[in-house]
């Protein structure tokens, strides 16, 4: 009998007297009903409001087992109902709209927490899946349970390295944005699926090589990352996506594999460290943009395979350099000098790069650019300009128009020279 709970009798009744005193009333809707004759249940059941002036004539609940059996199952139902509203009172916030969000508090996330509180990894129930890490350290080596790297699970985190185990198979979007500390991180051959910008703004990465087996990589995923030396693309790759490599400025050379189909819209923008770039035959589409701002660029061979260039994918590829010269400015402009397309292929690519290009577009093949000596297609332009902020205004005597001094004339009605 040790096992049994101490029962307070007073407490027990006060607690059990609302609903045995709902059951008594009840009784008078069991006398009701049972004082209706003919018809079916439901007729007698509409029939028995009309005798409840009636049955409660007689204050006190009547005794009759049909009737004390009415009490006793309204009194039951009315406790479930109680028990029910009692149970789910803790999942509500009274006084606020139910459904409004509101910030996790230390006991919500306990369940998710790491044992060791140094790595401060916060995980699925499953292990399966990395929610997010806080922790200080530098190196992280993440479980070897987890499989997917959520969204957002290390944005803006502080860590040097991270070491992924041999089975993670996702990394979504925005994994790793903004960690611009981070240096050093392996990409196991078994992931599948890298989300957009997994490493945009990771300013410090250096060196990265891919998954042979990727099957999706979205787009800004290395955008912004300003130290990426090179890179090693897989040749599952079908397109390089929107923005995947902009703004990667260290980025001297890349090569695209075989089985890329399309270059996607600002891919390589501002990429101002490429020389040379060469486009595989597997390529159809180069979107807009892909290659704008790539100052240091001056040799691209596009193949015939190429159907669509879109706007401004070769545009502002050029150098320039400000040498100020007293009150004069001389501005060289040191632009691309070499588009080069297979024989019979040049009239297309005209139609689909704009005219002040057409003087650079050559027909090689593959074998003679690869071959020919840049330096003969060096394209620099030197132009001068005055420095009109450096210069002294007058006002004209004769018109009221300010003009140079350096000119010595009124542009509006040409005093002093035809005086």
């Amino acid at each position: 009998m040790k096992n049994l709970p101490n029962i307070n009798p007073v407490k027990a009744l006060k607690a059990s007297l609302p609903y045995l005193i709902a059951g008594l009333l009840c009784t008078k809707l069991g006398e009701a009903y049972r004082l209706t004759t003919g018809g079916d249940v439901i007729d007698r059941l509409l029939a028995a409001f009309t005798k409840l002036g009636l049955v409660f004539q007689n204050p006190l609940p009547s005794l009759h087992p049909f009737d004390l059996l009415v009490g006793a199952v309204a009194a039951v139902l009315l406790r479930l109902v109680v028990w029910s509203k009692i149970k789910n009172a803790k999942k509500y916030r009274h006084g606020e709209e139910y459904g409004t969000a509101r910030w996790g508090t230390a006991k919500d996330i306990e369940p998710y927490v790491d044992p060791v509180f140094e790595n401060n990894l916060l995980l699925t129930k499953d292990g399966s899946s990395l929610i997010g890490c806080y922790s200080n350290y530098k190196i992280i080596n993440v479980p070897a349970s987890v499989n997917v790297i959520k969204r957002n699970a290390f944005f803006r985190s502080e860590v040097v390295e991270v070491v992924l185990p041999d089975f993670v198979e996702r990394i979504e979007d925005n994994a790793f944005e903004s960690c611009i500390t981070l240096q050093k991180i392996n990409l196991p051959e078994s992931i599948k699926y890298l989300g957009n910008g997994v490493f945009y703004g990771c300013s410090s990465l250096q060196n990265m090589k891919l998954p042979q087996y990727l099957i999706y990589c979205g787009s800004s995923v290395f955008s912004k990352c300003s130290s990426l030396q090179t890179i090693e693309l897989p040749i599952s790759m079908k397109s390089i996506n929107k923005s995947m490599f902009s703004g990667c400025s260290s980025l001297k050379n890349i090569l695209i594999p075989s089985s890329v189909t399309r270059i996607g819209r600002a891919a390589f923008y501002q990429c101002k460290s490429f020389k040379e770039i060469i486009i595989p035959k597997s390529v159809q589409y180069i979107d807009r943009l892909a290659f704008r701002y790539c100052r240091n660029l001056k040799a691209v061979y596009i193949p015939d395979s190429v159907k669509r260039i879109g706007m401004y994918a070769f545009s502002d590829c050029q150098e320039i350099t400000t040498v100020r010269r007293g009150r004069s400015i001389y501005r060289e402009y040191e632009s691309m000098g070499l588009i080069a397309t297979p024989p019979g292929n040049k009239e297309k690519i005209e139609r689909m790069l704009p005219k002040y290009l057409h003087d650079i577009i050559k027909e090689l093949t593959y074998k003679e650019f690869i071959n020919c000596n840049m330096q003969l297609y060096e394209n620099i332009k030197t132009e001068r300009e005055y420095d009109y902020n450096y210069l002294d205004r007058v006002k004209c005597p004769r018109c009221g128009d300010w003009y140079y001094v350096d000119d010595g004339v009124c542009d509006t009605c040409g005093y002093p020279w035809n005086e």
